[in-house]
């Protein structure tokens, strides 16, 4: 059965100011319920120079191939990385195995 969920937070860590918010839907398509497609941003006011700040956008989509496999494919942009630092572009694939 589909569900989304939503979720956002405001925080405050060593004097760095944040926020974050992220939304998860399961059951995109038909016929694959236990599949789940997120996205999600943060933000972070920094003190280290530069821009002063970070946002990072992320996507991903997991895919539960078998009942005890499910692969993950995540995509990341994150600008301003610690505000010092050149715009980067992550890309990482997650296999999970479960008993």
């Amino acid at each position: 059965m589909p569900w989304l969920y939503f979720a956002a937070f405001v925080f405050l860590l060593c004097s760095h100011l944040g926020a974050a918010a992220g939304v998860v839907y399961r059951g995109l398509l038909p016929g694959r319920d236990e599949d789940v497609i997120g996205a999600g941003i943060a933000w972070a006011r920094l003190n280290l120079g530069g821009t002063n700040q970070e946002t990072v956008v992320e996507t991903f989509y997991k895919a539960q191939v078998t009942a005890t496999v499910s692969m993950q494919p995540d995509i990341q942009y994150i600008a301003s990385p610690s505000g010092i630092y050149r715009d980067a572009l992550a890309v990482g694939l997650r296999f999970t195995v479960t008993p």
